[in-house]
């Protein structure tokens, strides 16, 4: 559009009363905001209630053994840690995996969860590793032309002899 029609059509809409202005009737935001159904994740086995409970206390009676507690965290969660994993990986069903395997992950590291940081945090961290170490492995095996499992088996193994390996030549040292 060139300058001088630019011009006049922001002279036009300057000029046009307020009732001229407005072609679209205008939505309120309160009417946008209400849902039809509640946004809860279903797992099975797990009956949702509403609670007042902040993730500290549920992390407190997850780290006792709570698995309805914890479930209640990956309610609360699973949605923002999957969508973190896909952007990572760009793969629904990877995603949909190291989704589980994250909240696996911050199952058995529980006990270690010293509450320094908010539970959220500490949870997409882990997700965020599990997602970078599920896209390295990926990357690896296109560039080998191996499958994964491969991969992962081989890395498994190198892990295990480096560290016999360190541990024999630490043990031998003077």
């Amino acid at each position: 559009m060139s300058v001088q029609k630019k011009q006049t059509a922001q002279h036009l809409f300057e000029k046009a009363p307020v009732e001229q202005r407005q072609t679209r009737p205008r939505v309120r935001n309160e009417n946008l905001m209400q849902l039809t159904h509640p946004l809860e994740i279903s797992l099975p086995g797990v009956v949702s209630e509403p609670s007042v409970q902040d993730d500290a206390q549920l992390v407190k009676a997850s780290q006792h053994g709570d698995q309805h507690a914890f479930a209640i965290l990956v309610q609360r969660h699973q949605r923002r840690v999957f969508t973190m994993v896909l952007r990572i990986l760009q793969d629904y069903e990877e995603a949909s995996e190291i989704t589980q395997e994250a909240f696996l992950a911050a199952w058995q590291g529980l006990p270690s969860f010293r509450g320094e940081a908010r539970f959220a945090i500490w949870l997409y961290r882990i997700a965020y590793h599990c997602a970078l170490k599920q896209r390295t492995y990926g990357e690896m095996a296109a560039i080998l032309t191996m499958p994964m499992g491969t991969i992962k088996t081989q890395l498994v193994r190198a892990r295990h002899l480096l560290k016999e390996r360190l541990s024999n030549a630490f043990s031998n040292a003077p």
